[in-house]
């Protein structure tokens, strides 16, 4: 199964970060190099995912050897090349992750510095910092780590930061798309307190107006 978690998990990675950097022309910025910096970023992310997949697709003079361990003539890179690749990749993906928190942040202080909408973006770049967190220590485990032997044992590791990264990748690409649902939550939650506090506030007036009118009637009875 590790080559085909391998395989899917390029692609899972970069629709990820695609899906981040469809985020950003939200923010409304007409700035010719924040245009280009986006159609860069969408490039490398392209790139990182398409070379590792054909990569470790055809690491096998065979393809199905890759998943045969035991097929006659077996002829398949050895696992140095693999990790410069894994290596490599990470590193990429540490580069395109600090650049997709860095390149928004003159927009948002331009644009979004007394707005609204502002703590919900920090928010976005709360989570992703996270997520660069994680493939920062992804990246020092692989390259401290010993894979030559034992492979199969030694990959439970990195595959937890593996899953933790990609995990929290989705979470920041879907606060966006979240957002119309948690106003709607906020909304309805809001507008339950409303409706408790005037309900207090008139179970209250009519509590008044109650004693009021019982006062009004010992009065009337002593006169």
């Amino acid at each position: 199964m590790l080559p085909i978690e391998r395989l899917l998990y390029f692609w899972a990675i970069g629709f990820v970060r695609l899906s981040v950097v469809a985020f950003y022309p939200r923010l409304n910025c007409n700035e010719r190099w924040f245009t280009w910096s986006i159609y860069i970023i969408v490039f490398i992310i392209v790139a990182s995912t398409i070379i590792p997949f054909f990569f470790f697709l055809v690491n096998c003079k065979h393809i199905p050897d890759m998943w045969d361990y035991s097929a006659p003539n077996r002829e398949c890179r050895s696992i140095w090349p693999q990790l410069w690749m894994l290596d490599g990749i990470c590193a990429v993906g540490i580069a395109l992750d600090l650049c997709l928190l860095a390149i928004p942040i003159v927009v948002i202080w331009k644009s979004m510095k007394f707005s609204n909408k502002l703590p919900q973006v920090l928010l976005v770049f709360s989570v992703g910092i996270f997520a660069m967190i994680t493939s920062v220590v992804r990246l020092v485990i692989m390259c401290t780590t010993d894979y030559t032997t034992d492979t199969t044992y030694k990959m439970i590791t990195i595959g937890l930061w593996t899953s933790l990264e990609g995990h929290v990748g989705l979470w920041t690409a879907c606060f966006p798309a979240l957002q119309p649902l948690l106003r709607d939550i906020g909304h309805f939650w809001f507008g339950l307190l409303d409706k408790a506090v005037s309900l207090r506030k008139s179970t209250g007036t009519s509590k008044n107006l109650m004693g009021n009118s019982e006062a009004n009637s010992r009065n009337i009875s002593v006169v």
